[in-house]
């Protein structure tokens, strides 16, 4: 069993056939599922059932899954790393952050980053789910989240104290309907697991996914919202929206990434900052 059966494997199941995994690969399909045949004879179980002529991962290609992804990451990560020493090679950085970090707190942590390391950086900003799910597929080397991570597969340390407040239009607007964001969404976890303890539980829910919009509908009076302090600034200065005064939400922003995950000296050097300048 090597890396190549591995990164075959997690070829077939992302492309969800052999048909377009030896697209991708490049190599012929047979190729394709010797390397299957060679991992499930390897470990004595089958990884796919193969139903109406397309392939479904078992519970045993589930668990294989997760492990491939990770050493693959860090196969990856250990060439870039020190396959570029002695090279003119940047060292090389995956972000995921969620909406509020990635809109207010980022930027300032990767000007500061980028002004002391020569780094090619690539951001992804999601919601906490989606950067939680890329963690464990290695997709990303970092991820910083507002909401709360599942997996028990995945390092998080706090980094900063953020407030999520209840804004509207002006203090006339009827509680009748409150904005929050979608599923898996930090905020909308935030604000759904705390309406009843502030007395709110009656309202309707209405769902947008994107910030700005939710801004655009409270200040047409439509509803109410719960955002973080750190989005509003600039609408809380001009009475755009007003803050209802009705409680808040107090939550920690995190510093995520896999407790498998060999963390390189650009990673130790970015979480380092990060919790130093929060």
């Amino acid at each position: 069993m090597t890396i190549r059966h591995l990164k075959v494997f997690i070829c077939v199941v992302d492309n969800n056939g052999i048909t377009r995994a030896s697209e991708k690969l490049f190599i012929a399909q047979p190729a394709v599922s010797q390397t299957i045949s060679e991992l499930e004879k390897y470990y004595g179980v089958k990884l796919f059932d193969r139903l109406s002529r397309k392939l479904y991962l078992t519970p045993y290609g589930e668990k294989l899954l997760a492990f491939a992804r990770q050493l693959c990451g860090n196969f990856d990560d250990i060439e870039r790393e020190i396959g570029r020493s002695g090279t003119d090679e940047l060292a090389y950085l995956r972000i995921g952050a969620t909406v509020t970090i990635g809109t207010c707190l980022l930027p300032d942590y990767l000007s500061k980053f980028n002004s002391l390391n020569n780094c090619q950086i690539n951001v992804d900003v999601e919601n906490t789910a989606k950067i939680e799910r890329m963690i464990l597929e290695s997709k990303i080397d970092i991820g910083l989240v507002e909401g709360r991570i599942e997996s028990k597969d995945i390092v998080c340390v706090p980094f900063y104290k953020d407030d999520i407040i209840f804004v509207a239009k002006d203090n006339n607007v009827k509680m009748e309907n409150i904005i929050a964001r979608e599923q898996g969404s930090g905020s909308r976890d935030a604000v759904v697991a705390n309406l009843a303890s502030l007395g709110m539980q009656s309202l309707k829910i209405w769902t947008i996914s994107n910030t700005e919009c939710i801004k655009k509908m409270l200040k047409q009076g439509l509803a109410i919202g719960a955002m973080s302090s750190l989005l509003l600034t600039a609408e809380l200065a001009v009475a755009s929206l007003v803050d209802l005064n009705i409680g808040k939400i107090n939550r920690d922003f995190v510093i995520a990434y896999h407790k498998d995950k060999i963390i390189t000296q650009t990673m130790a050097d970015f979480i380092q900052l990060v919790k130093c300048d929060s």
